[in-house]
């Protein structure tokens, strides 16, 4: 998952919990997603923290079930029963991920999501996208329902953490050797060619921009990555700038945590712009610029996804013009062929970043007295627009709307595959209602023992009634078990009892 993706989602989260709208909070974590937990680990005598398994066994408790993490993971819609009444409201946090559009449509196509719910978008460009592809859908699957609920409210900032510090400008400034009188440009995101920015085409540009400034200075920083490997990206960046001439004027600082523990607020800090011309298909609300802007940067980004919003043209920043050019048909159709980054690389081969505005904004950006007025206005912004209380409210808000719209799903979903039929066809034989189970010889022997031990007080029930009876048939046993088991999932329920009493070599069957 993208880094701002689960920083964003782990800090709304806890701040949502604590919306005095809710009278309590359950947080469920998926304990095959190891470490999770950690990221919600603040918590309050409202808020609960277990495991994932229990939510579904509570679903009647609860008026709403929001999921953070969104789509990224896996569809949890389909582990709501169809008769419960609960909306699902889930975050879709990224615009371009093969698991985000696979989990959606099985969602949809599945008829596991239902118009109710509600689906919460960081930028107004990704609702649109995602709703025309929803209505594309509709028109070869004439069951789909309605488009969900949709809302884009974009990521928050915390305006209390991201502030600008003069001590950390100061220390940091004379540990890079930057002079008084250098004004420098940073772009703060992860070091790989594809999903973030065309670095190579800044450098090119670079060389315009000392031709009249040469105290304009370019510090390129954020996190390398190995999967796949760019550890070598920011040594290629370094000889790029090398070769043409920038290298005195531009300075890469490859992983920054591990030379500060609070980079970000170090080098925001030690900054006088931001530069963020994304072209990246994943982007929605870069939390960076959010964060950027809190410590007083005016920002150049490009007019991207929800960029247009986050910085106000003239007022706190400049927009710099994208254009996409037309898709080769091979790639359209390619989603879930090769790699996410080799897809990611071929859609943003066909984007463009106007070079130009981005010269003219430096240019602007020159103006100690435009820096100042621009990034207290960037401050404002994002204290009354953009804060963590104010993001929350607007999600809260939407998640009690979907509440009280909710509505039970009329037709039970649909399976895409049965997975019922893999055990079934791949093994000898089947248990059905005819199959007739007895204890075996052995059954009062150490492995009974075990069994009612492994298995709990049903276990106790089911061979005290097969002892009685003898022969008794599966079709009985549900029967005799019903009390035990919720009605839904009897027969599995009471069919892993038996097989569990079979592998211990407990009881035999017979087939009819």
């Amino acid at each position: 998952m993208p880094h701002g993706t689960d920083h964003s989602a782990a800090l709304l989260s806890n701040a949502l919990a604590r919306s005095p709208l809710f009278g309590s909070v359950d947080f469920f974590f998926d304990t095959a997603l190891p470490g999770e937990e950690r990221r919600l680990a603040e918590t309050s005598e409202q808020i609960s923290l277990t495991s994932l398994v229990s939510w579904v066994k509570r679903l009647g408790d609860y008026d709403a079930t929001y999921l953070p993490y969104g789509l990224l993971r896996t569809s949890y819609f389909s582990l709501r029963p169809h008769y419960a009444q609960m909306p699902m409201i889930c975050e879709v946090g990224t615009t371009f991920h093969p698991n985000v559009w696979r989990n959606l449509f099985h969602a949809a196509a599945s008829s596991n999501i239902r118009s109710s719910d509600g689906l919460i978008f960081k930028s107004d460009r990704t609702r649109e996208i995602v709703a025309s592809a929803w209505e594309s859908w509709r028109s070869e699957l004439p069951w789909l329902s309605a488009f969900p609920n949709s809302v884009t409210i974009p990521n928050a900032v915390d305006t209390q953490s991201n502030r600008h510090l003069s001590r950390e400008r100061a220390e940091t400034r004379s540990e890079l050797h930057l002079k008084d009188d250098d004004v420098v440009f940073l772009c703060f995101s992860r070091f790989a060619p594809v999903g973030k920015m065309d670095y190579e085409a800044i450098l090119f540009l670079w060389q315009r921009v000392i031709e009249k400034h040469q105290n304009a200075v370019l510090l390129i920083t954020g996190a390398t990555i190995s999967v796949p490997n760019y550890r070598t990206y920011a040594q290629r960046l370094q000889e790029t700038a090398r070769a043409l001439g920038v290298a005195n004027n531009v300075l890469i600082v490859a992983s920054p945590y591990e030379r500060w523990t609070n980079a970000r607020s170090c080098l925001m800090s030690a900054a006088d712009v931001f530069i963020h011309t994304t072209q990246g298909v994943e982007e929605t609300s870069p939390s960076v610029i959010l964060e950027a802007a809190a410590h007083e940067l005016p920002v150049i980004a490009s007019d991207w996804a929800e960029n247009s919003s986050l910085v106000l043209h003239n007022v706190t920043g400049w927009l710099v013009d994208t254009v996409a050019a037309p898709v080769d048909p091979l790639v359209r159709s390619s989603l879930f062929a090769g790699s996410h980054q080799s897809t990611a690389a071929q859609l943003e081969a066909t984007i463009g970043v106007n070079g130009g505005q981005l010269i003219s904004s430096v240019t602007r950006a020159m103006d100690a007295s435009v820096r100042s007025r621009f990034g207290c206005a960037g401050r404002r912004l994002m204290e009354d627009k953009y804060s963590v209380d104010c993001i929350v409210e607007r999600r809260a808000n939407f998640v009690a709307e979907c509440a009280r719209d909710a509505q039970v799903s009329a037709v039970p979903p649909r399976r895409i595959v049965d997975l019922g039929i893999i055990p079934l066809g791949l093994a000898a034989h089947r248990l059905t209602g005819e199959t007739l189970v007895q204890c075996t010889n052995e059954e009062a022997s150490m492995q009974a023992q075990d069994f009612q031990r492994l298995n709990g007080p049903a276990s106790q029930i089911l061979l005290e009634f097969i002892r009685q009876k003898r022969n008794v048939s599966f079709a009985e046993i549900c029967s005799r078990l019903k009390s035990h088991f919720a009605a839904s999932s009897l027969e599995s329920d009471a069919g892993k009892l038996v097989m569990a009493a079979l592998s211990l070599g407990v009881v035999s069957l017979a087939f009819p």
